[in-house]
């Protein structure tokens, strides 16, 4: 039965939803209304920005004040009732703040000014190095043949730096509908808390409150027809905090389960972003260039969808995967090679129907497995 103290533990993580979801409602509108004030918006070119009027694409500065304000009601109360700051109500480390805000920054700057992909890129490697040396790191891998925990030493450093990296920018990609990457982050974090939990990880619970209640009035106005977009200063910001959330859980005595987790909860930003540099890896593109052949997009094509029916597909599937890895943390070793298969079947099947597999021949590129479905243009090509 919960004591009076989690009750009152539960009783402010409740307030703070709300908190943080009327001022994520509040917040948004203000940046909206500078936004056009001020002309900081999105301007259509016919081609790939296919929105009908100029559109605020810094909806990100909202998310990222409601994740500060939020915070600081926790740590509020947390003073107020003398709670330990080791217990339910932990606030993310300044490594994870300093990281956040630097991200938040960069995409502001770009979304107004426009910077080069090195230069982001840089900043994000910093970023992932600050988060190193707070302790988030990728430090030891169970051997999936003999069960013996491997010690990866300094091995572990550019581990971590690329999946940081990787999420960061996995998130970026995935921001080419509206309430797309909105919708998929929040369910990805809402996933891998709950998985987390099951093995007794409360550490960043305030984290994932106040994020969600962040993003899920955020989709209030993202969802299509979006009046805002979040922006790089949204997505690089979400990016870093989903990356380090799920590095909190990795370095278990089950490393292997831990590291799956994240994948399977993360499993639809990772798939898209890997396809997307595979395809431009093929067809000689910079891997940092845009294009309209994302999941989402084909999805679209080979679908007819709507803005939406591609949208709430692709929650559908995210839901899916975030199911997966919760009876995967709560499950025996068959269970677990079970629910693998079943994944990796789905997985499948999903490329397969969108026309990634199987292999064909191409005369100028051998062997492409990204054969493009000709049925027309996509009217979606925001990223």
């Amino acid at each position: 039965m919960l004591d009076q103290d989690n009750y009152l533990v539960l009783w402010i993580f409740i307030t703070g939803l709300i908190f943080c979801l009327l001022t994520a409602l509040l917040f948004t509108r203000i940046v909206r209304s500078l936004a056009h004030r001020y002309k900081l918006t999105d301007e259509p070119d016919g081609d790939r920005k296919i929105h009908r009027k100029p559109m605020p694409n810094i909806g990100g500065v909202a998310i990222v004040g409601v994740f500060f304000v939020g915070l600081g009601y926790f740590a509020l109360f947390r003073v107020l009732f003398s709670l330990s700051p080791d217990g339910f109500i932990q606030l993310p480390s300044i490594y994870i703040m300093l990281g956040g805000l630097v991200m938040a920054i960069t995409g502001f700057y770009d979304d107004l000014l426009t910077l080069g992909f090195k230069k982001k890129f840089l900043l994000q490697i910093s970023v992932a190095l600050l988060a190193i040396s707070g302790g988030y790191q990728i430090e030891v891998l169970q051997n999936p043949f003999t069960g013996e925990m491997v010690n990866l030493g300094f091995i572990g450093v550019p581990i971590t730096i690329f999946v940081i990296v990787g999420i960061i920018n996995a998130v970026n990609l995935l921001d080419g509908m509206d309430g797309l990457a909105a919708g998929v982050t929040l369910i990805s974090f809402i996933s891998l808390s709950a998985a987390y939990s099951l093995s007794g990880n409360y550490e960043h619970l305030v984290l994932v409150v106040v994020i969600s209640g962040a993003l899920l009035a955020f989709l209030r106005y993202n969802f299509n027809p979006a009046s805002i977009f979040m922006g790089d200063t949204g997505s690089l910001f979400i990016g870093f905090l989903l990356a380090t959330y799920a590095l909190g859980g990795i370095n278990s005595a089950d490393s292997m389960l831990a590291l799956l987790i994240p994948i399977l909860c993360m499993g639809l930003p990772i798939l898209d972003t890997g396809l997307a540099i595979i395809r431009r890896f093929l067809e000689k593109k910079p891997l940092f260039s845009a294009d309209s052949d994302h999941i989402h997009h084909r999805i679209a094509r080979r679908f007819g969808f709507t803005h939406r029916r591609t949208v709430i597909t692709l929650y559908f599937a995210s839901i899916f995967l975030g199911i997966m890895a919760f009876i995967m943390a709560m499950s025996d070793d068959v269970l677990k090679t079970l629910i693998l298969c079943i994944t990796a079947l789905a997985s499948y099947l999903f490329l397969r129907i969108l026309n990634y597999v199987p292999f064909r021949l191409n005369r100028t590129m051998g062997v492409n497995i990204f054969s493009s479905i000709r049925m027309g243009k996509t009217p979606y090509k925001r990223k």
